[in-house]
């Protein structure tokens, strides 16, 4: 009796787990689609819908349940229909979606920095140094500037909450120097005009990432002072050697990325990229954070 029981609790479990999978199988063809097919806000609307009624109409079959042997194709062709048109879709989402290198960019994003490391000087031109009031409102900076790997004195990990969300937070880097330069490395999705972003968008390959590299004061001011966010800083606790070599990472990395172009949020998270940068010195390498300090203050002392 008990094992009957049990059978029938997992019989149950395993149906649940089949169906709560098929219908995410379905939401997520249904806003591929939705979000990436090349056809009026109209005709993709419906051809979500009908992707979604595709899938949903095969809850009546078994084939994503139980299989049986010998059952007739006609008994199951919902189910293989939706499974072929979530391939295709899988194969064109993953494969043959590219990035645009000449949207309509937002100005903050515009202009890509040019990096060339010679030895221990990196030379990087158009560093942002934006001055800011208002997210909206504020004067365009680029330089050009040199910093010189052995000079680095200080690194710190910067968060700061995204829309007032706590849990969901940007992360990037700053590196100070014994000339009393500050750079930022933050890893941004590339706002275009007349597409705001969104978190849940940005699942679907609606944004590219680039790596931005700015003032500290740009970087942070516009987070701190023209947004009025948090900005949390966790001092890096390792060896200087480490620190060079996470600059150096960093600093390669964005060269890479403008030779393949940029890849969407869903695939490189920001939060993901920036720590992921850390990772390649072994695990003895990796860098302790100091407790959590809010410094939006001081950040905007340093920054009026």
């Amino acid at each position: 009796m008990g094992v009957r029981l049990a059978r029938r609790i997992v019989a149950a479990l395993w149906r649940v787990a089949c169906a709560v999978a098929w219908s995410l199988l379905g939401l997520w063809t249904a806003l591929a689609l939705f979000y990436n097919v090349p056809l009026p806000p109209w005709a993709a609307t419906v051809l979500m819908l009908a992707v979604a009624f595709l899938h949903a109409s095969a809850f009546r079959e078994r084939l994503f349940v139980r299989g049986r042997r010998g059952t007739p194709w006609r008994e199951t062709r919902r189910s293989l229909a939706a499974l072929a048109v979530t391939a295709a879709v899988a194969i064109w989402y993953f494969g043959f979606i590219k990035p645009n290198p000449n949207e309509d960019w937002i100005t903050k994003h515009a202009r890509m920095p040019h990096v060339e490391v010679v030895g221990d000087k990196v030379y990087v031109k158009d560093v942002r140094n934006s001055t800011w009031r208002t997210p909206t409102d504020f004067t365009p900076g680029y330089e050009d500037r040199m910093y010189d790997v052995s000079a680095l004195s200080s690194m710190y990990f910067v968060l700061s909450p995204i829309f007032d969300l706590e849990p969901v937070a940007h992360v990037w880097v700053c590196f100070g120097f014994a000339d009393g330069q500050h750079v930022a490395v933050s890893v941004e999705a590339r706002g275009v005009n007349g597409r705001p972003f969104g978190l849940f968008q940005s699942m679907f390959r609606q944004f590219q990432l680039i790596y931005v590299i700015g003032d500290e004061r740009d970087v942070v001011g516009l987070r701190g002072v023209a947004r009025k966010a948090a900005v949390r800083f966790y001092p890096a606790r390792t060896t200087p050697d480490r620190m060079c070599g996470v600059l150096r990472r960093c600093f390669g990395c964005e060269s890479q990325a403008r030779d393949r172009d940029a890849r969407s949020v869903i695939v490189r998270a920001p939060a993901q990229r920036v720590p992921r940068n850390t990772y390649s010195f072994g695990p003895s390498a990796r860098l302790r954070t100091g407790p959590v300090g809010i410094r939006t203050n001081i950040a905007a002392e340093r920054l009026a």
